[in-house]
């Protein structure tokens, strides 16, 4: 074998036995989803930038949001000091998202944060009439966090002049528990 030959076959063998360098922004993003704060916390103190947007175009905060890893959420907010005005690649916040998503857990640590729960996305919708499209009793419980600590108002107005009521009586569980008074007005 001549020397080149032998270069790269020690190269290769090198390069197969060498563990892979972590990435601590990847590292970050895994503990996120798997609602794993030490390993968090690890991430963070090898380099991981908590406001970075993933490959997926989401931070840590909006992926923590939409997998409804409340706890996470609340860590990153508290002690990493994430911003929750960084919106994903199509402008969504994390407040639109744990409406989207139906994750009333979620929205109330972001309300309890002082995050604003009427930001509006360019396509002019509050967050709230998000959880009315949705149709799980996830999105209801969603819908009445927005209404109650968020102080949403039922006639806070879509872009197109439609009120919050009205988008939620088009939802037929929403319907249900604005009618049966499962939210007290008083609440409101």
């Amino acid at each position: 074998m001549n020397f080149t030959t032998l270069l790269f076959l020690f190269i290769t063998i090198i390069l197969s036995i060498t563990p892979t360098l972590a990435d601590p922004d990847q590292d970050l993003l895994k503990s996120v989803h798997q609602g794993n704060i030490p390993g968090i916390k690890a991430a963070v103190l090898a380099g991981a930038m908590v406001n970075k947007r993933g490959s997926g175009g989401q931070t840590p905060l909006m992926a923590a949001t939409l997998a409804g890893q409340t706890e996470v959420v609340r860590h990153l907010l508290d002690v990493h000091h994430a911003n929750p005005a960084i919106p994903e690649k199509d402008g969504y916040t994390p407040m639109h998202g744990c409406c989207f998503q139906g994750r009333a857990e979620v929205c109330k640590v972001l309300i309890a944060h002082g995050i604003n729960p009427r930001e509006r996305h360019s396509d002019g919708y509050e967050p709230a009439f998000r959880a009315t499209w949705g149709k799980t009793p996830n999105h209801v419980e969603a819908l009445k966090v927005m209404l109650t600590a968020g102080k949403v108002p039922l006639d806070a107005m879509g872009p197109k002049g439609e009120t919050l009521q009205e988008s939620a009586m088009k939802n037929p569980l929403a319907k249900k528990m604005l009618h049966t008074h499962e939210i007290k007005t008083e609440e409101l």
